[in-house]
């Protein structure tokens, strides 16, 4: 099976370099940059359309569904990692934002919190729970509609599985960039299970040639 992984298009938290939470909605060129994305996966015969139940991702999928003439079904596994509900709705360069961010990505034990955001254990646990969900689909051509570092997880925990910590995430995270509605594409075979792959293998990362606005 394919899995093709779509960030959502901006929103307006993005656009004001906020902090997002669950409710934040597309802006005018989030929602051209889902239809442009619509157009290019109306190629594929998606088979399915799974998507994150935020905002900003409800309507990147409702949009693409219309294009491409599918059905959506909705996931609170695939949602984006859940921050201190503190920060939602800051400026990514206020002072307070910054000191409390620094603490979640700095601490090295996989299980803290701050507050009431997941833990990368919690977030680790909730993307295996996600593969899963793909793995068992028995579709040939999955879309999935979600989160940058949602997407990140599921790939890095397909590459490297129980090998995966928080510092090695952070690396992959910072090298890993996504734009929004970029196209990232796996490869699930599992009559290719050898002890290097598990039968994962990633065809593309973050295409976003249809991106014209």
């Amino acid at each position: 099976m394919k899995i093709y992984f779509v960030r959502h298009g901006e929103d307006v938290a993005d656009k004001a370099r906020l902090c997002q939470g669950p409710n934040d909605p597309l802006t005018e060129t989030g929602k051209k940059q889902a239809q442009s994305v619509g157009k290019r996966l109306k190629k594929i015969p998606i088979d399915r359309i799974f998507s994150s139940t935020y905002v900003r991702t409800k309507e990147t999928a409702e949009i693409i569904a219309k294009v491409i003439g599918k059905e959506i079904e909705y996931s609170d596994l695939i949602t984006e990692w859940k921050v201190p509900s503190e920060l939602i709705g800051k400026s990514l360069e206020d002072e307070s934002y910054q000191k409390i961010w620094s603490q979640v990505k700095g601490n090295l034990n996989e299980d803290w919190h701050y507050s009431d955001e997941e833990s990368f254990s919690d977030l680790k646990s909730r993307a295996r729970k996600a593969i899963d969900l793909f793995k068992n689909t028995k579709a040939e051509h999955l879309l999935v509609v979600t989160h940058a570092r949602l997407l990140r997880m599921c790939v890095a925990l397909a590459l490297l599985d129980e090998e995966l910590t928080l510092p090695t995430f952070s690396k992959f995270g910072a090298f890993f960039a996504t734009k929004n509605t970029g196209i990232t594409v796996v490869e699930y075979d599992p009559g290719k299970k050898d002890l290097k792959t598990k039968g994962w293998k990633l065809l593309v990362w973050n295409d976003h040639a249809h991106l014209d606005v």
